[in-house]
């Protein structure tokens, strides 16, 4: 899985205190999902494959910057139904995962990630370096 080791990636979600996180990677273009935690059945299938601009991870894979909404249940401009809000925490945010590749750094992919608490730029850039640690381990 590109690196990844699933139980030291989950251990890392569960030290943040994350309600559900997916790992989408970029592939022609497209998000495709590498990685889900605690997220419903009926919506993996939804999610399996994301195009720029839909949803949380699509907006930011479209931006190249972090998306938030707090809370997302209650996104009332419907930019990012129909999948996502089914979470409650307080911060949910898909963040760009930039990795460094022949002296650049290129869009690896998006984390999704719903905490308990709000997620600031800052948090979301460390979160952003964690998770790109632990992919290129």
């Amino acid at each position: 899985m590109n690196g990844l080791n699933t139980d030291e990636f989950e251990a890392w979600l569960i030290s943040h205190h994350a309600f559900a996180a997916t790992l989408h990677q970029v592939k022609n273009e497209q998000l495709h999902l590498l990685y889900h935690y605690h997220i419903p059945t009926d919506i993996i299938d939804k999610i399996k494959v994301i195009d720029k601009g839909i949803g949380m991870a699509g907006l930011a894979f479209e931006q190249a910057t972090q998306i938030s909404t707090c809370p997302l249940a209650r996104d009332e401009f419907q930019r990012l139904k129909p999948h996502a809000q089914f979470i409650e925490g307080k911060g949910t945010s898909a963040i760009p995962i930039w990795i460094l590749k022949n002296h650049c750094y290129e869009l690896w992919g998006i984390l999704g990630i719903a905490l308990s608490t709000q997620i600031d730029t800052i948090m979301s850039e460390q979160l952003s370096l964690e998770c790109a640690q632990l992919i290129t381990r």
